[in-house]
């Protein structure tokens, strides 16, 4: 799971702080831009899409994740019960888990 935490706190460093940031110093700029509340309104919106979309990306594909991982361990249950090794299924959910992860922060990079 360290490696799951590293991967994003690497995601948040890298790419939503930055974005956030950007963000805010755009919305910063329509208060020097726009005197009609409506447009200061429009364009701080305007701001916030690109970290909203990434949001949206972001947390669609970790519940996307959880329920893949959820599958896996419950797959290891059942061959538990047939017998085999619980610890290696897990071990190889958590794996594929992880390569998944890593497909999420490119969708979110991107």
């Amino acid at each position: 799971m360290k490696t799951l935490e590293a991967a994003m706190d690497d995601l948040q460093r890298k790419n939503l702080i930055p974005l956030q940031k950007e963000s805010f110093l755009c919305a910063a700029k329509c208060c020097d831009k726009h005197s009609d509340m409506q447009a200061l309104q429009q364009c701080t919106v305007n701001c916030q899409a690109k970290v909203q979309s990434a949001h949206q990306v972001l947390y669609g594909n970790l519940e996307d994740f959880q329920k893949r991982f959820q599958r896996c361990l419950m797959r290891c249950q059942d061959q538990a019960k047939v017998g085999r090794q619980v610890y290696s299924c897990c071990s190889q959910a958590g794996i594929s888990a992880i390569h998944l992860l890593l497909l999420t922060q490119m969708f979110v990079v991107q």
